[in-house]
C-alpha cells in the first residue's frame, strides 16, 4: 500500500523570535518557536496572559515580522514579502477574529461584513450574495440590518466571524475570541468554529486561555514565556 502524502502546510514557523523594548528592558515575546500547521487543522495556542500567544498569532498572520527565524504562509516567506503583498494576503486568504470584535459601530451587521469585500473591489451584486450567505452561515441572516450596539456579544462575534469568512479564506486566526462572552455563548461560538472547520475544511488557529476550548481541541500547542512547552501536546490527540 502506498503511504498517503502529507497534508500541505498552511503555516510554518522555524526558529521564530520577536522582541519588544519596554523602556530600557528588552522582552522576548516569542523565543525560538518552531510550529507547523497543516491544511484543515484546528489548533489552539494555549497559555496564560503574556505567554506570547497573540504575538505568535500576529507573526503567523503577517501583522508583524520576526526578529529572527522564518514564517511562511502557504509556502510564501512572509519576511520576504512586501507590505502590499502581506495586505493582499490578509484580505484574500486569511480571516481574523479578535476579542473586542473590531466592528464599525455606525455600520450594520451587513455593512460590516460587506466592507471586507468592498476593499478588494468585489462587484456590488456579488458582494450582496456573499454577505447574505456569510451571515446565514453564522445564523445571523435575520439580524443583517442591526448595528453592533443592538446586538448581543455573541451576535457581534458571529458578525466578526461572517466578516472573516466572506472572502472564503483558507485559514482563520482567532485571538481570545470568547474572552468577552459568557460560558454558554462561548461554547456556541467555538461549536460554530468546529462546524466550519469540519464542513469547509478551513484551518483555524485559536489563541486562548479558556480551559473549555483547550480541553475540546484536537491539537493544543502550549506556550509559556514566549516558548512552546510540552512538545507532546503539539501532535493531534
Amino acid at each position: 500500500m502506498t503511504a498517503a502524502a502529507p497534508a500541505s502546510l498552511i503555516f510554518d514557523a522555524r526558529g521564530v523570535s520577536k522582541r519588544y523594548a519596554q523602556g530600557t528592558i528588552v522582552v522576548d515575546a516569542v523565543s525560538q518557536v518552531d510550529l507547523s500547521i497543516a491544511a484543515g487543522e484546528f489548533v489552539v495556542l494555549a497559555g496564560p496572559s503574556g505567554s506570547g500567544k497573540t504575538t505568535l498569532l500576529n507573526l503567523l498572520g503577517g501583522l508583524d515580522r520576526p526578529d529572527d527565524g522564518r514564517v511562511s504562509f502557504g509556502g510564501a516567506d512572509l519576511g520576504a514579502s512586501t507590505e502590499s503583498q502581506r495586505i493582499a494576503m490578509r484580505r484574500n486568504r486569511l480571516g481574523f477574529i479578535f476579542q473586542a470584535f473590531n466592528l464599525v459601530p455606525v455600520l450594520s451587521a451587513y455593512e460590516n461584513v460587506e466592507y471586507a469585500l468592498w476593499l478588494t473591489g468585489v462587484p456590488r451584486a456579488e458582494r450582496k450574495a456573499r454577505v447574505l450567505k456569510a451571515l446565514a452561515d453564522v445564523g445571523l441572516g435575520h439580524r443583517a440590518t442591526h448595528r453592533p450596539d443592538h446586538l448581543s456579544g455573541g451576535e457581534r462575534q458571529r458578525v466578526a466571524l461572517a466578516r472573516a469568512l466572506v472572502h472564503d479564506p483558507i485559514a482563520i486566526l482567532a485571538d481570545e475570541p470568547t474572552a468577552s462572552l459568557d460560558s454558554h455563548t462561548a461554547a456556541d461560538i467555538v461549536g460554530l468554529f468546529r462546524d466550519l472547520n469540519r464542513d469547509r475544511g478551513t484551518t483555524f488557529v485559536v489563541a486562548t486561555h479558556d480551559p473549555s476550548i483547550i480541553a475540546s481541541s484536537p491539537r493544543v500547542v502550549r506556550m509559556i514565556d514566549g516558548r512552546v512547552v510540552d512538545p507532546a501536546t503539539e501532535g493531534a490527540r
